[in-house]
């Protein structure tokens, strides 16, 4: 049985340095997946990276707790 390691990068849209370094991951095949901040300074420029790399996998990143 083979195993493997999936990276998730977190904070995408935290800001340009964590959009650059999770786009340059992806590039590199490094990272397939990230959860995005929607409130986050870098969001737009994420928006835009995503746009760039239709194979990276984004989520929503929760940035408060929901009472269900």
């Amino acid at each position: 049985m083979k195993k493997y390691l999936i990276i998730n990068a977190d904070d995408f849209g935290l800001s340009p340095g964590v959009n650059r370094a999770i786009g340059e991951l992806h590039q590199a095949r490094v990272v397939f997946s990230a959860t995005l901040m929607v409130n986050m300074p870098g969001f737009e420029e994420a928006v835009a990276l995503v746009r760039q790399c239709l194979a990276l996998g984004v989520g929503l990143h929760p940035l408060r707790q929901v009472k269900l």
